[in-house]
């Protein structure tokens, strides 16, 4: 009889891709298909098995004769995350592409970390190799397709598409009013909703920032979700974001695990759907905000703007995530004759005037808007172009420092990386500000300058 093993996390694991993995596998049993799991960590699954390293590849070489196909959903940890080095790293690839030469092997590729394929050209070919050695080879996007090819030289012929929602069904079916009902929500307010699970590369902080500026006194950003594990980096930000939070009127943070069904009453009681990443590669709960039809506010990140659908917004800044919102609330505000996030009481088909300023910020942001003075232009390059915090090399003309070097490095590393990770983010949040700055700074120019012909100055 037909079997096939998924590789992946499960539940009750709090993981995107384990919920992903839920789903999926509960739809295809139901079908009938003969479906067992196996998971890097104890859980539901029917199999647990340590992954990430080389002992776990070769476990999972013995399995290989027990099962018609394998089903494995790769991201970093599952594949190489126990390793403690590029040889290790080299060695599991090897034994991937043996397991994938016993065994027909399907991959949902859901993040691959490319720059270590740039530190280690046998690594690249070995990676390269594993690709070509399996059955079939998936992604969510023609984004995520081309930085495959691009990374590692597969054919692109060879990478298909899986549709990232294809097993996704709804766990809550209840009316918008029973869904605020249900979770205390103002039944007369606009609700924004940012929900998951909480970290920087999210970019809740972004929604709050975007709230204070627009004023939309008949509107309220709910953020929902937890930290995914725990981290220092992930509970320091949570604490930022807490602090944020407790600072403006119109926004609340919800901390806490929601189960499935809360999850989609969340999505159901929402009128947008905001989610301004700042790093990711494809999004659960976009689909899911999809197959409720809400509409959505998404970073220009991964494989979103693929992703979206007609509901979708796609933001490149800061800037542009506030006049989105602006004129999402705008538009509600004007068929519901609220005020506008100008302050304006609005009537059925009238013009937001609050709006004017928005669209020529945008404007500016184009190709085709006024440029930015040459010492603004200078100051974002010298920012964008300062090089990012590097670890010193362990390498020496001793072979004895070297090793004496490595090991230093591997005691404090669990307190330089976080240290690198803070002083990156800081820089790009700095870039990012510069621009934003620069943006408003030449859309203010331009309406001096429109206003002065008007008046004939």
């Amino acid at each position: 009889m037909f079997s096939e093993l998924v590789i992946s996390p499960y539940a009750p694991y709090r993981d995107g891709i384990a919920s992903y993995t839920v789903q999926e596998v509960r739809v295809r049993r139901k079908r009938g298909e003969n479906i067992e799991v196996l998971s890097p960590q104890p859980s539901a699954a029917h199999h647990h098995l340590e992954l990430g390293g080389f002992s776990g590849a070769l476990s999972l070489l013995r399995r290989a004769s027990q099962h018609s196909r394998f089903t494995v959903h790769v991201y970093p940890e599952i594949m190489y995350g126990r390793c403690r080095n590029r040889i290790e790293r080299q060695a599991v690839w090897s034994m991937w592409i043996r397991i994938a030469k016993a065994v027909p092997v399907e991959l949902r590729i859901h993040e691959v970390v490319y720059s270590l394929f740039e530190n280690s050209a046998r690594e690249k070919r070995l990676f390269a190799k594993f690709l070509e050695a399996c059955d079939s080879v998936y992604v969510h996007s023609d984004v995520e397709a081309a930085q495959l090819v691009e990374a590692v030289g597969v054919d692109r012929k060879n990478v298909e598409l899986f549709d990232h929602g294809q097993y996704f069904e709804k766990s809550s079916t209840v009316s918008v009013a029973q869904a605020r009902q249900s979770l205390g929500l103002d039944p007369n307010k606009f609700i924004f909703l940012s929900i998951g699970f909480i970290q920087y590369q999210k970019g809740f902080d972004r929604g709050v920032d975007a709230m204070a500026k627009i004023s939309a006194t008949a509107a309220q950003l709910h953020i929902v979700g937890s930290a995914r594990v725990e981290a220092d980096v992930i509970t320091d930000f949570l604490d930022e974001l807490e602090s944020k939070v407790s600072g403006s009127e119109n926004c609340h943070l919800h901390v806490g695990y929601v189960s499935d069904a809360d999850f989609d009453t969340w999505i159901q009681a929402a009128d947008c759907v905001v989610l301004p990443y700042r790093e990711i590669w494809s999004s659960s709960v976009l689909e899911r905000a999809k197959l409720f039809e809400r509409p959505t506010i998404v970073s220009s990140v991964g494989g979103l703007a693929d992703q979206g659908s007609a509901e979708t917004r796609v933001i490149s800044s800061e800037l542009e995530l506030e006049a989105e919102m602006r004129k999402v609330y705008d538009s509600w505000a004007n068929e519901n004759k609220m005020e506008s996030s100008s302050g304006v009481m609005m009537e059925p088909n009238e013009v937001n005037s609050g709006a004017d300023l928005v669209s020529k910020l945008k404007q500016t942001a184009g190709a085709s808007a006024p440029k930015p003075s040459t010492v603004r232009s200078n100051s974002r390059s010298k920012l964008e172009n300062f090089p990012k915090l590097q670890r010193p090399s362990s390498i020496s003309t001793s072979r004895l420092r070297s090793r004496m070097k490595s090991s230093v490095l591997k005691l404090i590393d669990w307190q330089v990386a976080p240290v690198a990770s803070h002083v990156d983010g800081f820089q790009k949040a700095t870039t990012s500000t510069v621009r934003d700055l620069e943006q408003r700074i030449a859309a203010l120019e331009a309406m001096i300058e429109d206003s002065n012909q008007g008046s004939g100055q």
